[in-house]
């Protein structure tokens, strides 16, 4: 029997609000500290918890209209990033505690912190190699990879409401 999941969303947040116990939870789940950083206005930030304890959370950032280029996004070029990823909402982060896994709690989370982007451009970069099966969980989910570095591991995937996915198949994916 799957236990009662609470998920709490902090939208748009502009100042780390959260309260001290929460906070440390998430630092744990993270494995380094939230930063200031993580918080600013255009970002959502959700938080499951079971029986009172913070099990998972996910953040999501609107995209800039310009951004510095990782390998995945060089391959992507300037014109599909301006065209399918900026000033769309990007999935930052996804976090579930090992011990609450295959629950269904990673995609609430993520379902929670997009729910702002109401089936426009919503994106993620994993930016390496993927030990933990991230990759495959996006796929399942629907999500089309579109760009990948073979070198760094690095891919930029397209959420399945994404216009670019939606209204016709992303062309194939672009290999650098």
């Amino acid at each position: 029997m799957k236990p009662a999941v609470d998920i709490v969303v902090h939208a748009d947040v502009s100042i780390p609000y959260l309260d001290a116990d929460v906070r440390a939870a998430v630092d744990g789940l993270r494995g380094c500290a939230v930063s200031l950083d993580d918080f600013r206005g255009g970002s959502w930030f959700a938080t499951a918890s079971v029986c009172g304890e913070v099990v998972g959370f996910a953040r999501a950032v609107r995209s800039t209209a310009t951004r510095g280029f990782t390998p995945a996004l060089r391959a992507l070029g300037p014109d599909r990033y301006d065209e399918w990823l900026a000033c769309g909402l990007e999935l930052v982060e996804v976090v579930v505690g090992t011990g609450s896994r295959l629950l269904g709690i990673g995609t609430s989370l993520h379902r929670a912190v997009l729910t702002p982007a109401r089936g426009r451009r919503a994106w993620t970069q994993l930016d390496g190699p993927d030990p933990a099966g991230t990759g495959e969980w996006l796929r399942h989910g629907g999500w089309t990879p579109v760009s990948h570095d073979r070198w760094t591991g690095a891919t930029v995937f397209l959420d399945p409401r994404h216009p670019a996915v939606r209204d016709g198949p992303a062309s194939s994916s672009v290999v650098a």
